[in-house]
């Protein structure tokens, strides 16, 4: 079923490392710029414009906090290659070009803490133009406890500490489907 499917969970650094934006940046710009190969829609660009995007005042508070946002910084890449496709949708504002906007839903641990996390990925209706990673947002969530069949009130089962189900990580995202 699609549903007990497993995500892998990535684990980021405790400490991101950054001593301010601009540092987080020139790293980012260096070592995550690229292409990564997303296994539901292929190839996926991360480009020196979008990294602007991802540390912008807005796109950080959309994060827990901004310590959150910057470890995921840290594992992007992976972040985007063990995450599922949850949503597709067309583009709200119309434009053309776009074939629609896809979330990609993942999950990261921080310090046993974990975290799902939201990438909106904007394929092109141009084949020439490449598929990118436009945003991302990190958001708490709490796994299940326990092993499987211990909790009858709760059908889904409680996976390894570095995976989750595509079940539990939507129900997760439901809250915020009115933002996308």
């Amino acid at each position: 079923m699609e549903n007990e499917r497993i995500v892998t969970i990535v684990s980021a650094p405790k400490e991101h490392g950054f001593k301010n934006f601009a540092e987080a940046r020139k790293w980012a710009k260096k070592h995550i710029v690229g292409s990564v190969q997303q296994p539901e829609i292929g190839e996926v660009n991360i480009s020196r414009t979008a990294i602007e995007k991802y540390l912008s005042q807005k796109a950080v508070e959309k994060s827990d906090n901004k310590g959150v946002h910057l470890s995921a910084l840290r594992v992007f890449p992976k972040i985007i290659e063990e995450s599922i496709v949850g949503k597709i949708h067309v583009d709200r504002n119309g434009n053309e070009n776009l074939k629609d906007i896809v979330r990609l839903y993942g999950a990261i641990e921080i310090c046993g803490i974990f975290y799902r996390v939201k990438t909106t990925v904007k394929p092109y209706t141009n084949a020439n133009e490449r598929t990118k990673a436009y945003s991302y947002e990190v958001k708490e969530i709490e796994l299940l406890d326990g092993t499987p069949g211990d909790d009858h009130n709760n059908p889904l089962p409680r996976t390894s500490n570095n995976s989750i189900t595509v079940a539990k990580l939507l129900q997760i995202s439901e809250f915020d489907n009115n933002n996308d």
